[in-house]
């Protein structure tokens, strides 16, 4: 893939999607671990929508820039969301829901790039185009969150 003023546009477009997602899906962590009495996360500032506070330079920057450019699968990550379980109020139902706070915050963002899809009179192609990425990219890091938040979730049992 040749990189021209496109791919880089393109590129740009990708990060922005990709940073926004992480910084909602793990301020929801630190959000919905806040809601059952943790407040580590709170005291370090996670409950953010700031990207500064949850980018990982290596798993958020390098290893998507290389997936894109190379066309790899994305393999990316954020800063882990601190939590102490300890803190929690009722701690089954609390780890259940903390998990989950990250899939549904990536699952309303893919429902809203979809809606926001379905009127492409209000929606330039190339945003077109990006949301549809968006969309994509969401339902992925959705799908591996529920699935890791069934796993902690049936491991208690």
């Amino acid at each position: 893939m040749g990189i021209d003023s496109n791919s880089i546009a393109q590129f740009i477009l990708y990060m922005v999607a990709l940073v926004f997602s992480l910084s909602v899906h793990e301020s929801a962590h630190a959000w919905m671990s806040n809601r059952f009495g943790d407040d580590l996360a709170r005291l370090q500032g996670r409950i953010s929508l700031n990207p500064v506070t949850h980018v990982d330079p290596i798993g958020t920057l390098l290893f998507p820039a290389i997936s894109f450019f190379t066309g790899a699968p994305l393999i990316g990550w954020a800063r882990p969301t601190p939590v102490n379980p300890l803190k929690w109020r009722n701690k089954r139902v609390a780890n259940f829901w903390v998990s989950a706070a990250g899939a549904i915050s990536n699952f309303i963002i893919a429902i809203i790039a979809g809606l926001a899809r379905c009127w492409p009179a209000y929606c330039p192609t190339r945003l077109s185009r990006q949301l549809k990425r968006w969309k994509g990219l969401a339902f992925c890091c959705c799908s591996s969150q529920c699935l890791q938040g069934f796993w902690e979730w049936f491991l208690e049992l």
